[in-house]
């Protein structure tokens, strides 16, 4: 398995793109789907910029939905920074690579789950608030 593969999040081809937003349109019958969509970027660049050496690096958009009370759908790496805040706050669904079917009853699941808001915004306020990340980001400059 390549590190480029490993860092891509979902790939599908157009066919496998049009039959999983027809589910995904399905599953959500009047609700909300919103999706991500980014340049393919090198190993170099994605790694560089989501490098938690200093353990204090996490993508606005995880910190931005939690805040929201949006569960999130990550599909990406197990053991990346956002597949453990979703597993450690139960505050959405991590899965890998190529899982569309999951996918689909990700969406589904969280859809239907009322606590899935709460729970979302429960993390933001324990671990990503100003008022627990600011301390942390005190002690890197102090040194």
């Amino acid at each position: 398995r390549s590190t480029r593969i490993e860092w891509e999040a979902l790939r599908f081809t157009p066919e496998e793109s049009a039959a999983f937003l027809r589910q995904a349109r399905a599953e959500c019958q009047g609700g909300a789907l919103l999706i991500g969509v980014d340049l393919i970027k090198t190993v170099h660049v994605l790694e560089a910029a989501y490098d938690d050496a200093l353990g204090v690096m996490s993508p606005s958009k995880l910190h931005s939905n939690l805040a929201a009370g949006l569960p999130v759908l990550y599909i990406g790496p197990e053991g990346s920074n956002v597949d453990e805040a979703i597993t450690r706050f139960g505050a959405g669904c991590s899965l890998r690579e190529g899982d569309s079917d999951g996918a689909v009853a990700a969406i589904h699941q969280l859809r239907t789950d009322p606590t899935a808001r709460r729970r979302a915004r429960e993390a933001f306020e324990a671990a990503y608030c100003d008022a627990a990340t600011l301390p942390a980001f005190d002690r890197v400059l102090e040194g």
